[in-house]
């Protein structure tokens, strides 16, 4: 199982593994610098790699407001190390506090808070895993 980012008193951006059978967490230790630290974020397994969207990131007390993010982060499990990120162009709203899964070859992201706006979103969008790239789509209710 892996975890990646998380808050206590500050903003975590380490990578663990927890080993099921001899029940440890190890920290992987990164030769170059991963993406920001985060929380809230989602993240899913595609192949050997994990792929992190969004995520909260720190405080900003003159604007009172928390950073939220939009960007693709990719981890190889194998080589143990992040991918170049993929160009975020078409990509959604930031938010944190949303969910993901995996549909074939297609990360699929709902919801979330956008700080900036202060608005719980409701949208969907999809991220072609094989070829890192945002896929424009449009939802219709059926009113």
């Amino acid at each position: 199982m892996y975890l990646f980012g998380g808050f206590s008193r500050d903003l975590f951006s380490d990578v663990r593994i927890y080993d099921i059978h001899q029940k440890k967490w190890k920290l992987i230790n990164l030769a170059q610098r991963g993406p920001h630290a985060r929380f809230a974020h989602s993240m899913i397994l595609y192949g050997r790699k994990l792929v992190i969207f969004g995520g909260a990131g720190p405080y900003i007390s003159s604007i009172k407001m928390r950073l939220s993010f939009n960007d693709v982060q990719i981890f190889d499990t194998e080589k143990e190390i992040w991918l170049k990120e993929p160009d975020i162009e078409g990509a959604p709203k930031k938010r944190q506090n949303h969910v993901a899964g995996v549909l074939g070859s297609v990360m699929i992201v709902h919801g979330g808070f956008n700080t900036e706006q202060k608005k719980v979103l409701n949208d969907y969008a999809l991220f072609d895993l094989d070829t890192s790239k945002w896929i424009y789509c449009r939802v219709f209710d059926k009113d």
